[in-house]
């Protein structure tokens, strides 16, 4: 996903592409005050070739040419241009694949996911402290707001 057109084009509000899991300027180290994310590198460079390589041994490892996968949303404004923009990426991205949209209320959206019926979900969230694991317990399979199973 073209994360700079994604910033500038979608968001258009002074937004930045994030490489990263946790944003630049949200915390620093505590030893050497250098910020998190430059410390740790860009770890999602937008590169097509290595995700079409991807998709296509995933494809391989499926047996299958063609997916479908459903991608659900709140109904909001943003959220909406947010999905329709990812679609559009990912199917002119990688071949063979179809994504399905579907925007609900936020609540309807919240209930599939912790129920996991879902194949793919968008949604937002804003960190309740600066300290870079409010991000990365995303992550872990313990965690709550994990819903991916």
């Amino acid at each position: 996903i073209d994360k700079e057109t994604f910033a500038k084009e979608i968001l258009g509000d002074g937004s930045t592409a994030l490489n990263g899991f946790v944003p630049a300027n949200f915390a620093k180290n505590p030893d050497t005050g250098e910020d998190f994310r430059k410390e740790n590198g860009d770890l999602l460079p937008y590169n097509i070739k290595e995700a079409q390589a991807n998709w296509t041994k995933a494809k391989e490892e499926l047996g299958k040419d063609k997916i479908e996968l459903e991608l659900i949303s709140a109904d909001s404004a943003i959220a909406k241009k947010t999905i329709e923009f990812v679609q559009g990426q990912l199917q002119q991205n990688l071949p063979g694949l179809t994504i399905k949209l579907k925007s609900l209320p936020l609540q309807n959206r919240l209930d599939l996911q912790t129920a996991g019926n879902y194949d793919l979900a968008f949604g937002t969230w804003t960190p309740d402290y600066a300290d870079p694991i409010n991000f990365l317990e995303f992550y872990d399979s313990k965690s709550g707001l994990n819903t991916s199973g």
